[in-house]
């Protein structure tokens, strides 16, 4: 990518894990050195308008929480509407399949057979869940998601 757009007290560190082609982002898509400036790294469909509408969703939902306490938006079931929502979710979920290893839906498990569900979450949020999102993670989490397998694109 071409930093050279920006001022010496703006400029953005590039990624050492992506050779310089990307700059250096937190996995909340914030710079790691330019406080509150933002990207999409194009990570998995993130580089086409197909996958970059769910990464820029993401980030309106981690800045909701960041500057208005708004949390993440869940919906809360019991187990019998949830196992059907899941069904729904991997026949139907465009945002997880699009960003296929990027984004996330998570079920946060809760007590007396309670589960609240997340949908299109980054995956790199899930160790600071609660921090970057706003919802309590009381006995645990699952993910769904989708990846290709190893050597997909090269037997």
């Amino acid at each position: 990518y071409d930093n050279s757009i920006f001022g010496e007290n703006a400029k953005p560190s590039e990624s050492f894990v992506f050779q310089g082609k990307y700059p250096d982002v937190k996995e909340n898509y914030e710079s790691n050195t330019v406080p509150n400036m933002f990207f999409d790294y194009r990570k998995s469909g993130g580089g086409s308008i197909q996958g970059f509408r769910y990464t820029a969703r993401a980030l309106h939902r981690i800045l909701e929480w960041r500057y208005h306490k708004n949390p993440w938006p869940a919906t809360t079931f019991r187990i019998n509407a949830l196992i059907e929502h899941i069904i729904t979710r991997i026949n139907q979920a465009s945002g997880i399949y699009q960003m296929f290893g990027s984004l996330v839906d998570v079920i946060l498990i809760h007590k007396r057979n309670k589960f609240e569900y997340m949908q299109e979450v980054p995956v790199g949020l899930l160790t600071n869940l609660e921090e970057l999102t706003g919802r309590k993670m009381v006995r645990g989490f699952i993910t769904l998601t989708f990846q290709y397998g190893r050597n997909f694109s090269n037997p």
